[in-house]
């Protein structure tokens, strides 16, 4: 009987091992692959141009932690209302996208 135990034991163990490998390998090809976001919080509405919404901002979905806002001490922007799209800026495939 103990022989049979340890025989259940050692396959228990082994496809135990054998899942955490498949995961392990998973995550490894997951982060092999350029993500630029996991989840939807991640992503956000962005203005690129460093123009404001009253004077023609530039939009564009991306990742809110990476972003960094880098403008010029002059900017020429158009006198044009551009609010923030009202789409959701989502995590999809790895990517942030518009909805």
């Amino acid at each position: 009987m103990e022989m049979k135990n340890r025989r259940r034991y050692l396959f228990v163990v082994a496809i135990i091992a054998a899942i955490l490998l498949v995961i392990g390998i998973y995550i490894a090809y997951s982060f092999s692959k350029k993500t630029e976001c996991l989840l939807d919080f991640e992503c956000g509405w962005r203005i690129t141009n460093c123009c404001t919404e009253s004077a023609g901002a530039e939009w564009n979905c991306m990742n809110l932690k990476t972003y960094k806002e880098d403008c010029p001490d002059i900017v020429i922007c158009p006198q044009v209302l551009s609010p923030k799209p009202q789409s959701a800026c989502i995590c999809s495939n790895g990517g942030c996208q518009k909805e």
